[in-house]
């Protein structure tokens, strides 16, 4: 990120995660996410899922050291 205030703070530094909930169902057993956001599959799914849109929940915050609400 090429914004002055920001270079080498923990506001450029992004954190990706894979939640579960209930509408995503576990997905995280089966699918993961790198460190630069990108989703991947982890093992393949047992079940026959034909054609199906999967959910999933990807969350991504800075690590800014203060905590802003909304």
């Amino acid at each position: 990120i090429n914004i002055t205030l920001n270079q080498n703070t923990p506001n450029v530094q992004i954190q990706y995660m894979l939640k579960d909930s209930p509408e995503t169902s576990k997905m995280s057993m089966f699918f993961g996410i790198t460190d630069d956001g990108n989703l991947y599959k982890k093992q393949d799914i047992d079940a026959d899922l034909g054609t199906r849109v999967l959910q999933f929940l990807i969350v991504a915050s800075d690590k800014n050291w203060r905590q802003d609400k909304s």
